[in-house]
């Protein structure tokens, strides 16, 4: 007996593995519902084109009643395309669940839906059938599932070398599928659950699996144990994401400010405005980790708006102290409608235009080829335009040229790693004449030794931010600081 896709022609893993007759595999690209082939009687069981192929041992009509009802309960079972389980048939398998120690993996194809834009759903499936292969060799054609779109699940005892394992089981994974015009990169990420030490039911441990698969796509690894913590940053984010819009209504919501010490005047000249969020439960909570949550609820502009808001309004109280403001300008806010707000906004505060900075991430800057013109307008209302963390992204100088940056911020990764580089600065020092010959301001990010100070100031910078002068301080502090001079 087996089990074949007509329309593919895919040979379904089956309990007994007959060979099937090539007669039976060219027979069933026929339309009847029933044909005959060398004495094999081949039924049309789904609307999917899969068909039964049965051996001529099976004449009697309670014999054959009996084994169709046998096998249409186990193709229910099976994916199509695959030839492995359902998600529904992974979840009620327990065929291996007697070893002690075993392992349960969650795999993704990352570039499945790429592969299907640009080569068409034909070559999807094939990819989807090649992968359904792949993991019938890891567990020897039993437990594995396809459980999602482009994702499966399969289960296998636990190796001794759990490190092998994985180098074995992603090169195989992730070799190229063989498609009809040639051939095509597989991207995949893996996850793994060990039971019993993280789970003693295919449930649990098939959703600490994925949860590893996850938190391994958000690192950029391609593989992943399941561990404890990973459970916890669910926990802080499903917080985090219940919690982003009601930070603005409670007051969690605080600007700090870090100030920036001109190396000539050796004193604060500037402050860039960075926000804070302390969170009922959860405490302090660091941008790094609340931000990608803001921007996934579209509250960037509102955040970005509060912080703008907040930093007018205490400036505003420096009137003996006066300092320029810096505040990070998100790429995808660089429209005409919201500059149009930031102009209004300080207009409506008395608040001088020359006095605000906006900061822009060098990752981004491919995003703005479309707004140089926007930008100049801003720098000609009086506005001065910065590109932050330079060092760390791919920003062409035909592109730094076009957008006439006022400042420069040099990203702090580059400042540590020149002060290890025995006191031979060189990438900096090409960076402040890069800045000195487009009239750009230079301010290193970062600063946390004296070394370093002593470094950046016989480069030539112009300003520094770091924690050897100051942390990111609440304003009232940041006030008292300047008071004291």
């Amino acid at each position: 007996m087996a089990l074949i896709n007509g329309d593919s022609q895919t040979v379904l893993y089956a309990p007994d593995d007959l060979t099937v007759p090539a007669a039976v595999l060219n027979g069933l690209s026929r339309a009847q519902q029933q044909v005959r082939v060398r004495h094999w009687e081949c039924y049309r069981l789904l609307a999917d084109n899969l068909w039964l192929a049965l051996p001529p041992s099976l004449t009697a009509a309670g014999d054959e009643i009996h084994f169709l009802k046998n096998q249409l309960k186990w193709i229910e079972g099976r994916d199509a395309l695959s030839g492995l389980m359902t998600r529904s048939a992974w979840y009620s398998d327990r065929a291996d669940m007697t070893h002690d120690h075993y392992l349960v993996a969650y795999v993704r194809i990352t570039n499945l839906s790429k592969i299907t834009e640009q080569f068409g759903t034909r070559s999807g499936d094939i990819v989807l059938q090649t992968m359904g292969g792949r993991l019938a060799l890891l567990c020897d054609g039993q437990s594995a599932a396809r459980v999602g779109n482009d994702a499966f699940h399969w289960r296998t005892p636990l190796p001794g070398d759990l490190t092998e394992w994985f180098d074995t089981a992603y090169s195989l994974l992730a070799q190229p599928a063989h498609l009809e015009f040639g051939t095509s990169e597989i991207e995949c990420t893996l996850g793994v659950a060990l039971g019993p030490e993280h789970g003693k039911t295919i449930e649990v441990l098939s959703q600490h699996a994925e949860m590893a698969c996850i938190s391994a796509e958000k690192r950029g690894l391609p593989y992943l144990v399941f561990d404890r913590a990973i459970v916890e940053s669910n926990r802080r984010q499903a917080i985090i994401a219940r919690s982003c819009e009601h930070a603005f209504t409670r007051g969690e919501l605080e600007v700090h400010y870090q100030p920036q010490i001109d190396l000539s005047a050796q004193r604060p000249l500037s402050a860039e405005a960075l926000i804070r969020w302390t969170h009922p439960e959860l405490g302090s909570i660091s941008p790094l980790e609340f931000l990608p949550t803001f921007e996934r609820h579209g509250l960037i502009e509102r955040l970005t708006e509060f912080v703008l808001e907040t930093g007018i309004r205490d400036w505003q109280t420096l009137d003996m102290h006066p300092l320029n403001l810096s505040i990070n300008l998100p790429p995808h806010l660089v429209t005409e409608s919201f500059c149009e707000k930031i102009v209004k906004r300080c207009a409506s505060h008395d608040f001088p235009c020359s006095s605000l900075t906006l900061e822009l991430t060098e990752q981004r800057l491919p995003q703005l080829a479309g707004a140089i013109s926007l930008l100049r307008s801003m720098q000609q209302h009086g506005f001065r335009i910065a590109i932050d963390d330079f060092g760390v992204g791919q920003s062409s100088l035909a592109r730094i040229g076009q957008i006439q940056f006022d400042e420069l911020k040099i990203d702090r990764s580059l400042v540590i790693v020149s002060e290890a580089a025995n006191n031979q600065p060189t990438v900096i020092k090409s960076i402040v004449s890069l800045a000195r010959a487009l009239n750009m301001k230079v301010v290193a990010e970062g600063v946390e030794t004296q070394q370093q100070l002593d470094m950046l100031n016989e480069i030539g910078c112009d300003r520094i931010q770091g924690y050897l002068f100051a942390r990111p301080m609440p304003f009232c502090e940041l006030r008292t600081l300047l008071q004291a001079g």
